[in-house]
């Protein structure tokens, strides 16, 4: 079995998880937290919990503190109960399938993990629907992917996009058997919020660049979004490109 290597990062992320969990245990932990919430809520009487239903119903407004941005502030629109009108983000969410899953769907294995095995599919939720064989054929996708895989995870990518290590330990998921859905949250350019186009024929450029070992994705830095798109922080000085208010870099030291 091909072993798998781990940044620190993500060891120590999982450390801090398995501690948090245990403090959590501890009714003195736990009321040492509370304390310290309502500590922090009077003193700083500005902030609003944003978990009511109600508070989605109408415009929010979203105000930045001083020097944290060029924005002031922004305006974010009542969620629509039209689930329709969230067609986009389940149309252009990436989804990386197990092999079993990408046979079962006719689809042509277009990534795979450090081995060099090339045995998972990558595309957008889209592209699998728009496959010949999901148009032409008699394969339910449903019941498929219903089927095929061990279990799904809902993978949420990083401050920069679909990018990095967030695609390696999608595929590593795959690899184990795990179908991986991954909403683009760069996915619109309708609500100014934050954009990156993405990058056009997806599957068949992942395809293009697994033929041979030195062009494999795994280890590319951004396989999913155009070279030039480009999404900088809301403070930096924007002079040639347009800046969104929710595109930040999450890199203490950038």
């Amino acid at each position: 079995m091909a072993q798998r290597r781990f940044s620190r990062a993500f060891v120590l992320g999982l450390l801090l998880v398995v501690c948090a969990r245990q403090a959590a245990t501890s009714p003195s932990a736990k009321r040492t937290a509370e304390a310290g919430a309502a500590s922090f809520l009077q003193k700083n009487d500005v902030y609003e919990c944003l978990d009511g239903p109600d508070r989605f119903a109408n415009t929010l407004n979203v105000g930045v503190a001083s020097g944290q941005s060029k924005y002031k502030s922004f305006d974010v629109p009542p969620m629509s109960k039209d689930s329709k009108d969230y067609r986009y983000a389940f149309e252009n969410a990436f989804i990386l399938l197990p092999t079993r899953c990408a046979l079962d769907l006719g689809l042509t294995p277009n990534i795979g993990d450090a081995n060099g095995i090339i045995a998972q599919w990558m595309g957008r939720m889209g592209d699998m629907l728009a496959a010949p064989a999901m148009l032409h054929g008699n394969i339910d996708p449903q019941k498929v992917l219903g089927d095929c895989a061990c279990g799904w995870v809902i993978f949420l990518h990083g401050s920069g996009g679909f990018t990095y290590d967030n695609m390696r330990y999608a595929t590593m998921l795959a690899t184990d058997g795990y179908g991986v859905f991954v909403p683009d949250s760069f996915a619109s350019n309708l609500t100014g919020f934050r954009y990156k186009a993405p990058s056009q024929s997806l599957p068949k450029s992942l395809a293009m660049k697994n033929t041979c070992r030195k062009t494999q994705a795994y280890w590319c830095e951004n396989n999913v979004y155009e070279p030039d798109s480009e999404c900088p922080g809301a403070m930096v000085n924007q002079s040639t490109s347009k800046g969104y208010p929710l595109c930040y870099d999450s890199n203490a030291g950038a």
